[in-house]
């Protein structure tokens, strides 16, 4: 469960020179002496509501997707539910039972991954940004499940 840090940190206001925010947000200015106080603020609204600051993260997935049945149609499609932001996510999908093709690093630095994926006569280009320390690993994996957000890219005159 995500953390609500304007919620941890409203009732906290006497900590801080400045402060604002929301729940997926928030700014703050504060003197140095208070670090500490801060630190343990957010440390007891954590305990107190049960999130689970330091373990894993919790992915909630929209629906399973067959590569087969994907087309560039249905991607159309969920992108006319747009605009995505905090009240409107974009739908997360499970992708399970594929191939990698390959797997290579691409952009400055090889910062991003870029995937070939395929099931049967399907083919797909995946590119997972910031990623790009994990294309061995992917490219050596058999078994690999992702979790993906649609879109379509239009580069080079290719879509």
């Amino acid at each position: 469960e995500a953390v609500d840090i304007f919620e941890a940190l409203d009732p906290h206001r006497d900590l801080f020179i400045a402060f604002g925010g929301h729940a997926g947000a928030a700014g703050m200015t504060l003197e140095v002496e208070k670090l500490s106080d801060l630190s343990q603020v957010l440390e007891d609204y954590v305990r107190e509501k049960g999130a689970d600051a330091g373990g894993k993260n919790k992915l909630n997935l929209d629906e399973e997707l067959d590569l087969e049945t994907l087309s560039l149609e249905t991607v159309k499609n969920f992108e006319r539910l747009a605009p995505f932001g905090m009240n409107n996510q974009k739908p997360v999908f499970y992708i399970k039972d594929f191939q990698v093709e390959s797997a290579r690093t691409m952009g400055a630095g090889n910062a991003h991954l870029k995937l070939k994926i395929s099931k049967g006569e399907a083919s797909f280009e995946v590119v997972a940004f910031g990623q790009g320390r994990w294309a061995t690993e992917f490219g050596q994996t058999k078994n690999l499940e992702l979790a993906v957000k649609l879109s379509v890219n239009q580069w080079n005159g290719q879509t």
